[in-house]
């Protein structure tokens, strides 16, 4: 009988976690689909995982996300500045 896995999102910290976790259950001779099972991810998810952040580790997938942070942040205050300088520009004309 098979399992349906649940589906939810991951973060880039989990995904980078769970290749790292994956890849040394692997190196210790388990079964892919053991170690899939495990991780509670598809083989599709892993490998796509495994294409996208592969060669990141834990700490600068952190810093991904915080750089991500801060450019919404930014992108928010620049659309505040413009929405306020064309406001009051087209009230002074």
């Amino acid at each position: 009988m098979d399992t349906i896995i649940k589906r939810c999102r991951h973060t880039w910290e989990q995904a980078v976690r769970k290749i790292g976790e994956g890849e040394c259950l692997l190196s210790e001779g388990q079964d892919l689909v053991e170690a899939l099972h495990h991780l509670e991810v598809s083989e599709a998810t892993f490998n796509r995982w495994r294409e996208t952040y592969g060669g990141i580790k834990a700490e600068e997938a952190k810093r991904l996300t915080a750089l991500a942070h801060r450019t919404c942040q930014l992108q928010g205050l620049h659309q505040a500045m413009r929405a306020s300088r064309y406001g009051e520009a087209s009230q002074s004309i």
